[in-house]
């Protein structure tokens, strides 16, 4: 996830649930953070401004809450990869398969990463979907 873009977390807490606390950290900083209000039916969706993280493992958290209660009804819990505003690329030689494909199709991109190298991110057009993946023990990405 680039810093310099939005940091959108959406999601539904259970029912009796009114509002939702979202907390970004990165290391044992926090870099942004939203409470909310939720739909009727108990989602909640919200950019969070992250240009304060730096380049790194980071954590969302979001507690789902009950007005007038001190303890979340629930809790939510993810780890992502923050690459900092202004952080140097690194370009890797890659090859797509297919070279074509139909709109909403998939390609699969692979590379070579350096050695010692336990996370590959790959980076996509922020509304499409991307993942993380990780490299094989010949530090091919799959």
């Amino acid at each position: 996830m680039s810093a310099d873009d939005p940091f959108v977390v959406s999601g539904r807490c259970p029912a009796g649930a009114d509002s939702a606390a979202i907390v970004v950290e990165h290391g044992p900083m926090g870099v942004g953070g939203a409470a909310v209000d939720l739909a009727p039916n108990g989602s909640y969706r919200k950019a969070i401004d992250i240009t304060e993280g730096g380049s790194g493992q980071a954590s969302v958290q979001v507690s789902c809450y009950a007005y007038g209660t001190g303890m979340p009804l629930a809790e939510g819990h993810r780890s992502f990869y923050i690459v900092a505003a202004g952080h140097p690329s690194v370009e890797l030689p890659v090859s797509v398969s297919p070279s074509r494909v139909p709109v909403g199709g998939t390609i699969r991109v692979s590379a070579t990463c350096q050695p010692g190298a336990t996370k590959g991110p790959v980076h996509g057009h922020p509304r499409r979907r991307a993942r993380v993946v990780l490299p094989s023990r010949g530090g091919a990405l799959r």
